[in-house]
């Protein structure tokens, strides 16, 4: 595997598994989010969480747009 592939296999297990990680933790993302108060979630998955709800980030667009990144080299 070269470098760059070995990378986005590595992001992309990642953002698998780092979409469980916020119920695990039982860090609720404010509601209603503000980026201010995602800013004050502690924990990094859970503050991820926190912006991808108010910014309307699924993980189906997430995988979307690295499969299209990885395309494009």
């Amino acid at each position: 595997m070269t470098m760059p592939h070995s990378r986005s296999v590595l992001f992309t297990a990642l953002a698998l598994a780092g979409t469980a990680l916020p119920a695990a933790a039982q860090e609720a993302a404010p509601k209603p989010a503000s980026p201010e108060a995602c800013a004050l979630v502690d924990t990094d998955a859970a503050r991820l969480a926190c912006y991808d709800t108010l910014f309307g980030r699924t993980p189906d667009v997430t995988l979307a747009a690295d499969a299209a990144a990885t395309a494009a080299k």
